[in-house]
């Protein structure tokens, strides 16, 4: 079943907000998830929860996402992350967790493997997420339409900075 599919079925979404979801990414393209959450239909939270049931991937949670090991961060570069948008989170004996848009993506997990030397456990994220923890981590800069997004996704809109 599809991700709007669920969410209606579950009462998380009316027909009328993933039609709206559905013509606004037929006009500016991107995930419906992510256009779902831009227009306020849904929040990242439920989002990540269905890619979870969607995908039969469990999902990475905010916390973890916010306790990744430097350990981990370091097996895999920038590029990778950005290019497969993922996230290495923690290591656990020979496997590297890792935050993934797509952990159905065989060439990415193939590719994460061979450059990190441990067997990849992928955990689904929404890509707000993921690009958040990104410019947090790497120094990567979002792409504008999803870095409020991402603020708001990791908790941190509207916070004051805490000082030394």
């Amino acid at each position: 079943m599809r991700l709007g599919e669920m969410l209606i079925r579950d009462g998380k979404l009316t027909q009328a907000q993933l039609d709206e979801g559905i013509a606004t990414q037929a006009k500016i393209g991107g995930r419906l998830g992510t256009v779902l959450v831009e227009i306020g239909a849904i929040d990242v939270e439920l989002l990540s929860r269905y890619l979870a049931l969607e995908l039969g991937v469990p999902a990475v949670t905010r916390r973890e996402l916010d306790r990744a090991r430097d350990a981990a961060l370091r097996l895999l570069p920038r590029d990778l992350c950005t290019r497969v948008i993922c996230l290495p989170f923690d290591v656990r004996d020979r496997h590297l967790l890792v935050a993934m848009r797509d952990p159905h993506d065989l060439e990415a997990l193939d590719e994460i493997a061979e450059v990190a030397g441990r067997a990849p456990i992928p955990r689904v994220a929404p890509e707000i997420q993921i690009a958040y923890y990104l410019k947090e981590h790497y120094g990567v800069t979002p792409p504008r339409r999803v870095a409020a997004l991402g603020e708001r996704a990791a908790g941190r809109l509207g916070q004051q900075p805490v000082e030394d």
